[in-house]
């Protein structure tokens, strides 16, 4: 293991220094898009109700954006990580996938190109849809182009079928959904089967499964996935998820409009949703394909067929990247803004996530002006501000008033994101803006610090952020989302920017078999892999002797309570979980490191060696000392734009 000396730089001026300290009250164990931007807008004026009268926060005051989650996305607590180039690519990432030992990344000029676990990239692509289809389209908004997505059906050992979804032109076949009122079509995305057990001149044959029309093409159809975690005989096995976009966007001329085809709410237009199919099944309109019976608006689910069979969530703007937990089959995908707030949402059957009228947890009560008519809705318990609901009046899209009267989160019939942040708070400008790019929950074991949280990032400036997979639940409040620090692969303290070369680094995330998340930059056409500060057999090896033993403990001993400049330095001192200090979190996870490397003594005299408060006034007085060290030694290590206290030890 090797680190580079950390350097707090000055930075420009636009750049955001934000390293904070965090002191944790618990002594559980540790545990280890494009050009369819949204436009900026102000809402930390706008936490008003229906009068115009300022909400009240439960302890009294006016609500703000940090009572409400919206504030600068905190520095979190959890160890830095390495960004740690692994290949490259030729072309802009679309996604990739996993198949056997072997990983796959789509471009959007159309190649699947294969690479082994070395990084090392197979010279001819396993599929060129470009070359095979004379209606693939790179035409159009970059947001909007090319392939968007691919993925290999889970029998594909046997059946030798893979999926993509590619820009057509109209020319290329019938649509199977037309734009549901929004104009004459000026491009199709194609779902198309590619048959590797039907070769001919070395190429898979092609069936066309569906043809989905749009009138713009800056939101679309985008990526596609299987559940991993379903097997042969599971209802889901064999179901194909795949979001689409409305439509319109900056690169479309519909930046001023909302919602401009009427999508989001559509529940007739296979647009604005995400849906599930079984590409094997044959019930559908067309017979290319199958509608699962579980499926929440299917059958008897919806006698009256008010909503399209295949529909499985609806609500979405921008759906650009969705990713399956690996564990536990949850689906995520983040849905990128039209003004302000960035979704992150987690995906159940018969959802509605609200666009066209929502955005985030707020309201835009007048859909003829979105720029500044955004309100905040109440949760409806009074946990978040006073009021348990609001009223206002506005305009629908055809300029007509609307009311909207006592509405809150728990009763106005949508699903709120598990997470979001605002543009006004997290983007380096105003020409900056922000845009979610969801990654999937880390299951790996190269960064144990990461077991357990969700990666994502703010696509148009340096960050990674994360959520706990414990706080990713649709109960209508967002969880707590922090900045993750990142460490360039000499284990220097840098931003994202660093490491790419560009301020907008423009990231996809994706995931291998054995759950180690991976960073691809459009910027650079670079796949980088995240990397803990030492490999899983030294985790704990304080010494850097290569093992983990009772010298290790004698030096997390030496180093106690004392602080030092993050990296190799704090590291020899004991700071394994590198906050720059050697506190009761090191110490846990030392222990767990010992007992993982069957050092059953040496773990019993760190237990010996570390206090254990016989009462909750000697562990905060243990916590207050901590605090103390740290705050008369900070300025010696950096100074943080914002310092927070909080968070949960494991």
């Amino acid at each position: 293991m090797s680190f580079g000396d950390v350097d707090v730089r000055k930075q420009d001026a636009w750049r955001r220094v934000r390293l904070c300290c965090a002191v944790v009250f618990s002594i559980a164990p540790f545990c280890s898009v494009d050009s369819a931007l949204a436009t900026n807008n102000i809402i930390s004026d706008q936490i008003v109700d229906g009068a115009g009268n300022p909400f009240q926060r439960p302890g009294g005051g006016n609500a703000t954006l940090a009572d409400l989650g919206l504030d600068t996305v905190p520095v979190g607590n959890a160890p830095p990580v390495k960004v740690v180039p692994w290949s490259t690519l030729p072309g802009d990432v679309a996604q990739m996938q996993q198949y056997g030992d072997h990983l796959y990344f789509g471009t959007t000029p159309g190649q699947i190109w294969e690479y082994d676990m070395n990084g090392v990239r197979n010279p001819t692509p396993l599929l060129d849809v470009d070359s095979l289809r004379a209606s693939f389209s790179t035409s159009g908004p970059f947001s909007g182009q090319g392939l968007r997505g691919f993925a290999f059906h889970p029998d594909f050992a046997n059946n030798g079928l893979l999926y993509t979804m590619s820009r057509e032109s109209t020319s290329g076949g019938s649509a199977t959904f037309d734009t549901a009122g929004g104009g004459n079509a000026v491009a199709h995305y194609a779902l198309g089967e590619w048959d590797f057990n039907d070769l001919a001149g070395g190429n898979p044959s092609y069936r066309s499964v569906m043809r989905v029309a749009y009138p713009a093409t800056d939101h679309v159809a985008s990526q596609i996935n299987f559940d991993p975690t379903a097997g042969p005989g599971d209802a889901d096995y064999g179901n194909l998820y795949i979001a689409f976009g409305d439509g319109g966007g900056s690169g479309s001329g519909s930046n001023t409009v909302q919602n401009i085809f009427g999508y989001g709410q559509n529940m007739q237009a296979i647009q604005s949703s995400l849906i599930r199919i079984n590409p094997l099944g044959s019930n559908s309109a067309n017979g290319q394909y199958g509608i699962p019976a579980d499926n929440p608006f299917a059958g008897a689910n919806d006698p009256g067929n008010a909503v399209l069979d295949e529909i499985y969530a609806k609500g979405f703007r921008n759906p650009t990247t969705m990713l399956f937990d690996v564990q536990t089959g949850a689906l995520y995908s983040g849905d990128i803004s039209q003004n302000t707030i960035e979704e992150l949402n987690l995906i159940e059957a018969g959802n509605n996530y609200g666009w066209g009228q929502i955005e985030g947890t707020w309201l835009h009560v007048d859909l003829t002006n979105t720029g500044s008519s955004m309100r905040y809705i109440p949760l409806g318990d009074g946990s978040d501000v006073t009021a348990t609901s609001a009223t206002y009046v506005g305009k629908n899209a055809a300029g007509q008033t609307a009311t909207f009267t006592n509405i809150n989160r728990l009763n106005d019939g949508f699903t709120s994101p598990v997470a979001q942040f605002s543009h006004e708070r997290n983007q380096l400008d105003a020409d900056n803006l922000s845009a979610l790019v969801a990654g999937s929950v880390y299951r790996g074991a190269m960064a144990p610090g990461l077991q357990g949280k969700l990666l994502l990032s703010n696509l148009s400036q340096d960050e990674i952020y994360y959520v706990d997979q414990s706080d990713l639940v649709n109960d209508e409040m967002p969880g707590e989302m922090f900045e993750l620090r990142l460490l360039d692969a000499g284990g220097n303290l840098v931003s994202l920017e660093d490491i790419v070369g560009a301020n907008r680094a423009n990231v996809r995330f994706g995931q291998d078999a054995a759950g180690e998340l991976y960073l691809i930059s459009k910027y650079n056409d670079t796949i980088y892999r995240f990397e803990g500060i030492s490999t899983p057999g030294i985790n704990g090896d304080i010494n850097l002797d290569s093992v983990v033993d009772l010298l290790d403990v004698a030096a997390l001993r030496a180093g106690w309570l004392k602080t030092a400049t993050v990296g190799v330095e704090s590291w020899q001192q004991g700071d394994l979980n590198l906050d720059g200090i050697t506190d009761l979190r090191d110490a846990a996870q030392l222990r767990l490191a010992l007992l993982n490397s069957h050092q059953n003594a040496a773990a019993d005299v760190l237990a010996a060696f570390v206090p254990e408060p016989q009462s909750a006034g000697a562990l905060l007085a243990a916590f207050a000392m901590t605090l103390l060290f740290r705050g008369l030694r900070l300025e010696t290590r950096y100074a943080p734009r914002g310092c927070f206290i909080g968070g949960l030890l494991g």
